[in-house]
Order: C-alpha cells, then sequence, then structure tokens
C-alpha cells in the first residue's frame, strides 16, 4: 500500500471513528466543505482533505444526487487543487450517462477558466468520453477540434493519461485518411515512453505497416531499463507481434539485474506474445496464471483478459475469467497470511474491473470481488469501450 493510500485509510478511519461526519451524508460533508472556504478549520473540525475522502467513499447513487452542488464547489474555484481533483474523482467514479451530461455542460460553461484548473480539465475530458457516442460526436466529434485534442496530447509535456486516452477516442471519431491516424498514433506512443497508457480505441486504430516505426523505438532505446520504450513495447506485445520477442528477450539480463520485477516482466511479455499465438492460449493464461506475483504478473492477467476479448468470443473469455475467480476463492479459503490475501483480492479486483469494462462479467458477477471505494484509484476500467 503507497503512503498515499495509507494516508487516505487512515484519514477516513479517524474521521468516521470521531463521528465528525457519516460515511453515507455526502450533503453534510459538501456543507462543511462549502463553509470551510479557503479559511483555516477550527479546532476539532475535520480538514477539507478528509470531507473529501469521506465523500469518495460514500454510495455512488448518493454521490449522483449530490452533483449539482459538487459541480458549484469546483466552479468557484476556492479549493486547492488537491480538493478539485478529489471531488472530480469522487464525480467520476460514480457518474452515468445523465451526470456526466450534467458535468459537461456545466464545464463548458466555464470553458475560459478550464485551462488553468487542472481538476476541472480531467474531469472534461472524463465526461465527454462517458457519454454515449452521438454526445461525444456533437461535442468533439469535429475534425478541427479533434485536431485540437491530439495537438495537446502530442506537444503537451504535462499531458495526462485523460488527455492522451481522450485523444484517442477524438481520433477514432475522426475522419482523418488511414495514414495520417497511424502517423498520429505514432506520435502519440512516441511521446509515451514511460507508461503503458494505450488501450481501447487507440488500439483498434494500428495496422500491421505501423509495427516498424514501434519496433524502431524498442530496438532505439537501449537496453537501460531507465531509457526502454515500455509504450512502444506494450503495444506490440498487446497485439501479439512475434517480430519484437528476441529484442525482449535480449534485454531479460539487464532488466534483471536492475530489478528483478522487470525481468519477471520480460517473461511475462514474451508469455503474453506467445499465447496469442493460437489466440485460444489465452484462455488457459486467464486460468492458470499464478496470483501470488508481483505488481507486474496481476498486470498479466488483466492484460489478457482485454486482448482475449478482442480475439475471442465473449462467452470463452467469460467462462475463463470465472473458472480463475474460482480458484482464487479457494486459494482465500485456504490461506490466513494476510500479504498472499492481499495480493490474491486486489488481483481479482484488477481483473474483474477490466472484465467489466470489455463485457466479458457483469455487475451481478464475483460481486466478492468488488473493488473498495475508499481505495478506488482512477485507471483503465473508468473509461467503458463505446463498440
Amino acid at each position: 500500500m503507497s503512503r498515499h493510500t495509507l494516508a487516505c485509510a487512515v484519514a477516513w478511519s479517524l474521521l468516521v471513528s470521531s463521528g465528525s461526519i457519516s460515511t453515507a451524508s455526502v450533503a453534510e460533508a459538501l456543507e462543511k466543505i462549502e463553509q470551510a472556504g479557503v479559511a483555516k478549520p477550527s479546532a476539532g473540525s475535520p480538514s477539507v482533505a478528509a470531507l473529501v475522502i469521506a465523500i469518495q467513499s460514500s454510495d455512488a447513487a448518493e454521490i449522483r444526487t449530490d452533483t449539482p452542488r459538487i459541480l458549484e464547489i469546483l466552479s468557484a474555484a476556492v479549493h486547492p487543487r488537491s480538493v478539485q481533483i478529489g471531488l472530480s474523482s469522487a464525480l467520476i467514479r460514480a457518474s452515468n450517462q445523465r451526470t456526466a451530461t450534467e458535468i459537461l455542460d456545466c464545464l463548458n460553461e466555464h470553458q475560459a477558466e478550464i485551462a488553468d484548473r487542472s481538476g476541472l480539465s480531467h474531469l472534461r475530458l472524463y465526461a465527454l468520453v462517458r457519454l454515449a457516442r452521438p454526445k461525444w460526436q456533437s461535442w468533439v466529434g469535429s475534425d478541427e477540434r479533434a485536431a485540437s485534442l491530439i495537438d495537446s496530447a502530442i506537444n503537451d509535456p504535462d499531458a495526462s493519461y485523460m488527455t492522451v486516452l481522450a485523444a484517442q477516442y477524438a481520433l477514432r471519431e475522426s475522419t482523418f485518411s488511414e495514414s495520417r491516424r497511424g502517423q498520429i498514433l505514432i506520435s502519440l506512443i512516441t511521446r509515451s515512453r514511460t507508461s503503458e497508457i494505450f488501450q481501447e480505441p487507440g488500439l483498434v486504430l494500428l495496422r500491421p505497416q505501423d509495427f516498424p516505426p514501434l519496433r524502431a523505438l524498442v530496438r532505439q532505446s537501449g537496453h537501460d531499463v531507465p531509457n526502454f520504450h515500455f509504450g512502444a513495447a506494450s503495444v506490440l506485445v498487446h497485439l501479439g507481434d512475434e517480430a519484437i520477442i528476441p529484442d525482449l528477450a535480449e534485454r531479460r539480463v539487464s532488466f534483471t539485474a536492475f530489478d528483478k520485477k522487470f525481468g519477471v516482466w520480460i517473461d511475462d511479455q514474451i508469455k503474453m506474445i506467445r499465447s496469442q499465438h493460437p489466440p485460444e492460449q489465452l484462455l488457459d493464461l486467464i486460468r492458470n496464471l499464478d496470483d501470488d506475483r508481483p505488481d507486474f504478473g496481476r498486470d498479466l492477467a488483466t492484460r489478457t483478459v482485454e486482448r482475449a476479448s478482442q480475439v475471442l468470443a465473449i462467452a470463452d473469455v467469460r467462462q475463463a475469467a470465472l473458472q480463475r475467480a474460482e480458484s482464487v476463492q479457494a486459494r482465500l479459503d485456504q490461506t490466513t497470511d494476510k500479504t498472499i490475501r492481499r495480493i490474491l483480492e486486489s488481483g481479482m479486483r484488477r481483473l474483474r474491473e477490466v472484465s467489466l469494462r470489455v463485457q466479458v462479467l457483469t455487475e451481478e458477477d464475483l460481486p466478492e470481488f468488488k473493488p473498495d471505494p475508499r481505495f478506488h484509484s482512477i485507471g483503465h476500467s473508468d473509461w467503458p469501450d463505446f463498440e
């Protein structure tokens, strides 16, 4: 658990145990935040940060009910950036089509101010992508707006994960030629060297002729972990590019020397590629991957579900995911080791969230592995697929 997550959990627990606020009272928390303004809190009163944590931990339906009030607080911009982003994240977790429309309508009224307020910019991009395809086309579907968003994602060194992902949606909705799309995708991947942030819809736009420049990015980035192009490598791995296997294999020794987790990462990427030839092997990987692994291992499981949902029958992927859950539950029933239990449970929560996003599972499936809202983080599963 990170220091930030631990601090949030402690603050949340203290807030509840002290009786300062009920976890179910979003309205009460918002009232206290409004009263606080920029003034210092009085003795014994909960901090604004703690109030935000309480809201993030509340029931999604109640957060949706208070969406207009949260938007008023965000629009007033009297609180620090961390509060803005915290409230935005609460809205993102709870939002549905209706509240996403409310969010977008409100933020468009404050368009001139958004550029300097990252919390609102972050929220606006999410609202755009969360909306159904017709509304998305209405707001960002023009090539001019798409070009503006894409330019920001490529050229702004501080462009966020959501900016890059929203640019991929804008690119998919554009009428650009295939060759221009390919050039833009390569540029987006090139600037994303240290992260694996390319998901749907950008991946579905890539063509085999786009692979050579991505292979070049990997090969030219050397054998040292700090300089390696993880962005290009992850795209090629996801798409099952066997030509990149020798390049990964020859880096195993240097990556392991840097940190053994990176050696594991190399092995996982090669396994991911080979499991796609034929792709039915992905089902075995979902069912049988050992779960008490470092984070890279759990990432492999979720990425395998994503890829399998794109190339195999959904019913088969669903069955494999449910079989995996049965196996994990059996292991949980047999162990009291807190570390093993935490790793097993967090891995299944992540797999469940990804399976929901790609419509392999439904909300009714695997309720025992629903995420704890106190520790919810914004990630790929927060972005619905419109296909």
